[in-house]
């Protein structure tokens, strides 16, 4: 509800209101809010050094990366990345910045528990740069990236990834 309480007026007629807008705080703001955004990860290696932190993977900053331990012998058959959301939403879309060194083929699974994952999505054609998954209504609390081919021997590394949950205007 909108309430206007008028004090005086300012003349014999009383109040004239020709148009009354609403808007929320940032009436220009994204319909979608980033759910990803600097919260929990856990990777299964991480290349060594500051440079490839598993924090970089949600700190919205396209020019900080994951990258994970491709000097392992043997090199693993996969490597995961979990993004823990912290609590449940209800996600509308995924967007995933891969670097060089993408995946092939991956799958993206989902978990209200973190330990009982349900298939989401599986790419057999992963790209370099932005890849977008969008126009499904999960519920999850985390999100698991599986990857099971690279495009290149330094094993995978991502920009960022995020998830979005289309909010709800209350207005």
């Amino acid at each position: 509800y909108i309430r206007l309480n008028l004090q005086k007026a300012k003349n014999k007629y009383g109040y004239s209101i020709w148009e009354l807008r609403v808007f929320e705080k940032n009436p220009y703001a994204s319909a979608y809010e980033n759910v990803a955004f600097n919260k929990a990860v856990n990777v299964s290696s991480t290349y060594e050094g500051e440079k490839w932190n598993s924090l970089y993977l949600t700190d919205g900053n396209t020019s900080t990366r994951w990258g994970s331990n491709y000097d392992a012998k043997p090199l693993p058959a996969e490597e995961y990345v979990i993004v823990d959301l912290a609590k449940e939403y209800t996600m509308d879309r995924i967007n995933v910045t891969f670097e060089s060194a993408y995946p092939t083929k991956y799958d993206i699974e989902t978990s209200l528990d973190g330990s009982t994952y349900t298939p989401l999505h599986t790419d057999l054609e992963g790209a370099k740069g932005l890849n977008v998954l969008k126009g499904m209504s999960t519920k999850a609390r985390f999100v698991k990236f599986v990857f099971k081919e690279g495009a290149t021997k330094y094993g995978y590394s991502i920009y960022e990834i995020e998830v979005y949950e289309k909010r709800v205007n209350t207005l």
